[in-house]
């Protein structure tokens, strides 16, 4: 349930996860957050909260989604490492 969600986030250091209403709700509970954005316009849909990150593969392939109907791998998230989110786990921790 919703209320289970906010009382989940408020007891949690950080949430980790996808573009999403639950992301949305940790922002609003002012749960630290990296949020992972694949094909849809990261600055239209970011979380509203100054202690989150935003992370996306390198394509220049912005809301191809809605653009682009030849796009079948996603290179914006599947080119997104590990590593780059660990980086900016520890990060957002270490504030």
């Amino acid at each position: 349930s919703i209320g289970e969600l906010m009382a989940l986030f408020e007891m949690s250091s950080l949430f980790l996860g996808n573009d999403s209403g639950p992301m949305h709700l940790a922002a609003a509970m002012g749960t630290p957050i990296v949020a992972l954005f694949g094909p849809v316009d990261e600055r239209r849909w970011r979380p509203l909260s100054p202690n989150s990150v935003v992370l996306r593969g390198q394509e220049p392939c912005d809301d191809c989604r809605i653009k682009r109907k030849d796009c079948d791998n996603f290179p914006c998230i599947t080119l997104l490492s590990p590593k780059k989110v660990k980086e900016a786990i520890g990060e957002l921790l270490a504030k």
